[in-house]
């Protein structure tokens, strides 16, 4: 299946996870549907919720560890860059590869500097929504700055145009509210 697809800053281009190779991977199709190809070759482990750089030449994506395995492949769950040309990728979050966090929904600033998403460091805890908080981690200088700390948690910041405005889902009691700040 091909899914989570994410237009290019300039229109051009649309990336999307697919797994018609065996696995999810990260592949690339011109806007008109014409020129698909894969970025990733990840064989064990699995990509999720692309996000581009705003210059366009790399993508952001979650990277989950092998299925099954001896731990839970949801307890880390770091954020991996890709170059749109290909290579092995990087892993950009968190910068220390021993630490153990579990990452979702990436998004950039408006210059590319920082990179929002929600984060928590506990492992996998099933649907506990509220144990993951917004962090803004900065790629110059490796400085990580939680941006929430409410029982409700922060999913899946959007970061405004002008690059003011930071938009996240968050838990309130049962149902799902969503905070502009």
């Amino acid at each position: 299946a091909d899914t989570q697809p994410r237009w290019s800053p300039d229109g051009q281009t649309i990336a999307f996870i697919s797994d018609r190779d065996g696995s999810d991977n990260l592949w690339l199709v011109r806007a008109d549907g014409s020129g698909a190809r894969r970025i990733t070759k990840e064989v064990d482990n699995a990509l999720s919720s692309p996000a581009w750089t705003p210059d366009g030449n790399y993508i952001v994506a979650r990277r989950f560890g092998p299925y099954p395995s001896a731990e839970n492949y949801l307890t880390n769950v770091p954020l991996w860059m890709y170059h749109v040309n290909g290579g092995s990728g990087m892993q950009l979050f968190p910068s220390a590869p021993t630490r153990k966090t579990t990452n979702t929904g990436a998004a950039f600033s408006p210059d590319g500097r920082t990179l929002y998403f929600g984060s928590h460091g506990g492992g996998y805890t099933g649907e506990n929504l509220g144990a993951y908080q917004v962090i803004a981690f900065d790629r110059q200088t490796g400085t990580e700055t939680p941006m929430t700390a409410g029982a409700g948690g922060g999913l899946r910041p959007i970061v405004s145009r002008d690059g003011k405005w930071l938009v996240y889902a968050t838990r309130a009691g049962t149902r799902t509210a969503l905070r502009v700040r």
